[in-house]
């Protein structure tokens, strides 16, 4: 199973500050084809979700960017190429571990630890997407965090992998989910990605923004990003990134 465009043209470094901001750099000065893919061995400012860092140590896991371009996806849409690349990890990761899930943005459980982590930068020119440098990270023999709330493929299998094997199965399952994405498969991207979210239809107390806790159940993620959850009174909130944590 080969990408067919995805890491086709393959920028390998064995350092950089991130491969997010090297490939927004690189895009903005020349026409690079669809697919390209900014590899490194390390990342000396990696990036993550709500301007955290992405903990990876050198040579250890799977750091890299690719440069899609989603002309045909209008911006009141957006998130679902987030749900898209989502799904593509997710469908990697599950063929190798158990208990695997989607954690609303676009993280990747194994049980309650997170394995991966998605970053997607957008260009906007009108009401639709120009293109976007998706930033991948997953953990795969890294046995030391930081947190206690981190994992990677070594730690759930006790087992060495291959990073260059391992990163050409990546490319291929976003890929596949990609190109669901721009044969306008929405609904079946809508309905995985929900089947497959962490903590669906499950009660739980979430953090609101000014603190409060809010105790319901998540029942839907919107096109547009939004987190639908409902309480026990059957009373409905949505919240944008940010606004809800857990």
């Amino acid at each position: 199973m080969c990408a067919v465009f995805t890491g086709k043209n393959l920028i390998q470094l064995n350092q950089t500050d991130s491969t997010n901001i090297h490939l927004t750099q690189l895009a903005q000065d020349n026409n690079l084809p669809e697919g390209t893919v900014v590899n490194a061995a390390f990342q000396t400012h990696g990036k993550g979700q709500r301007n955290n860092s992405w903990e990876a140590e050198k040579g250890m896991n799977i750091t890299f960017s690719v440069l899609y371009k989603p002309h045909f996806l209008p911006l009141s849409k957006h998130f679902l190429l987030s749900k898209a690349i989502s799904l593509g990890v997710f469908d990697y990761l599950n063929c190798i571990c158990a208990e695997v899930k989607v954690k609303w943005p676009n993280d990747i459980y194994v049980g309650n630890k997170k394995i991966a982590g998605i970053l997607i930068e957008n260009s906007i020119k009108g009401n639709n997407i120009y293109q976007s440098v998706i930033g991948i990270g997953i953990n795969i023999n890294q046995s030391n965090f930081s947190t206690l709330n981190a994992t990677s493929l070594l730690l759930e299998n006790n087992q060495l992998y291959n990073i260059e094997e391992q990163i050409e199965i990546v490319f291929s399952c976003i890929e596949k989910r990609y190109l669901q994405l721009k044969n306008n498969q929405y609904e079946q991207i809508n309905q995985e990605y929900l089947m497959r979210l962490y903590l669906y239809q499950t009660w739980h107390n979430f953090t609101l923004a000014n603190t409060n806790i809010l105790t319901s159940k998540i029942i839907n993620a919107e096109e547009n990003g939004n987190l639908v959850v409902e309480d026990k009174y059957g009373k409905i909130y949505k919240f944008a990134f940010k606004e809800i944590v857990f």
